[in-house]
């Protein structure tokens, strides 16, 4: 079953930073959907569907040692063994090859987005690592800003992979 391995790598990650998991880990069991960029949309990569997906929750303290390290090797794992897709609004690694991949629909939201966003309003950080623009695309915006678009930074992350 897929969420052994989210438990394997849990484990491995116990010894190796000696810390452990202390905040609890949420499951919840989802109806896949039909919007082209949601972490439970039901087209898959291989051209099949999927009626629901187990959403995989996992809230760690801002700052807690090995989380960066440890929710890479997680998303890494868990993207290269099942396609699973990291939800957009936390922290991720997501890159534009990875995101055309694990979203069939992607190329269809993409040419809405570039429609909208014209004129550069929606580029920021985030954009920029996911491929959607480059740094020099959006340089008018004032770094000092607190609403350029940053990704969530309270040290949680949650993965969507079909069952």
């Amino acid at each position: 079953m897929r969420y052994k391995t989210f438990f394997e790598i849990s484990r491995k990650y116990n010894p190796y930073y000696q810390e452990g998991q202390i905040l609890p880990i949420l499951c919840r069991f989802v109806k896949a959907d039909d919007l082209p960029i949601s972490t439970t949309n039901k087209y898959r990569y291989d051209g099949g569907t999927v009626d629901h997906y187990v959403c995989l929750e996992l809230p760690f303290l801002p700052g807690a040692y090995g989380a960066t390290n440890y929710f890479k090797m997680l998303e890494n794992t868990m993207i290269r063994k099942y396609q699973a897709r990291p939800h957009w609004g936390k922290n991720n690694n997501l890159q534009y090859d990875t995101i055309k991949e694990l979203y069939p629909k992607f190329g269809e939201w993409e040419q809405v987005y570039r429609m909208f966003n014209k004129y550069q309003t929606f580029d920021n950080e985030f954009t920029v690592r996911c491929g959607l623009c480059k740094r020099e695309d959006y340089s008018y915006i004032d770094p000092d800003c607190p609403n350029t678009g940053e990704t969530r930074t309270d040290g949680s992350t949650n993965m969507s992979t079909s069952i």
